[in-house]
């Protein structure tokens, strides 16, 4: 006659044979290593339809379902460990930098254009005279440091966003796509920058030959 008794750590009802009496048996529900009584808890019943699961030796791995035998649900104790699941905060922190970058590069090509173009500067060595003569004078004006000031804060942000980025992506949190557009804005925006820079010095030595 087998033994049947409640599981003490998932509190699963499951059934041993006689010769496992006061022996460590394995749970086949949470695989908990339990003690076998010496005789049947007589509060366990038969689930509706179905039989009780068999718990095995120690280290057996439990017995599958057989045709037509339902078996009684996991209960919440017993559930597979998931991975931490949490918001990956520093991943949405680089793309939040990445974006006041952008704004911040366009804003300042737009007032320090126009402030260019109110000058009715029109070749670069205009241009680098008048940043010479502001620069002997002290006085800049506000329009050109307003211009400094959005291009010191785009850096600023440039360097966050690609430090963020980096961990944002490391961490194992998801959604990573935030952090990985972050890091992929300052990539692109850095070879931007050096291929207008190659651009320039091949105007420059184009036009001075």
């Amino acid at each position: 006659m087998a033994i049947q008794f409640f599981c003490a750590a998932c509190h699963q009802p499951i059934e041993v044979d006689d010769d496992a009496a006061n022996q460590s048996v394995t749970c086949p529900y949470c695989r908990k290593v339990v003690t076998a009584p010496f005789s049947s808890d007589p509060s366990v019943r038969m689930p509706g339809g179905g039989a009780l699961r068999e718990a095995g030796p120690l280290g057996d791995a439990p017995r599958p379902a057989a045709a037509g035998e339902t078996l009684s649900p996991l209960t919440s104790g017993t559930a597979m460990p998931q991975l931490p699941v949490g918001r990956n905060t520093i991943g949405w922190v680089a793309f939040v930098f990445a974006i006041l970058s952008v704004v911040s590069v366009i804003a300042t090509t737009i007032v320090y254009g126009s402030w260019i173009a109110s000058e009715g500067i029109k070749t670069a060595s205009e241009l680098q005279k008048r940043l010479s003569e502001i620069q002997s004078s002290g006085q800049a004006p506000p329009a050109v440091m307003t211009a400094s000031g959005m291009a010191c804060l785009g850096i600023v942000a440039y360097l966050a966003a690609l430090v963020t980025g980096i961990v944002g992506i490391v961490n194992k949190k998801k959604p990573r796509w935030p952090a990985i557009a972050a890091v992929m804005v300052v990539a692109g925006s850095i070879l931007l920058l050096c291929g207008m820079t190659c651009l320039e010095a091949m105007s420059n030595r184009a036009g001075g030959g």
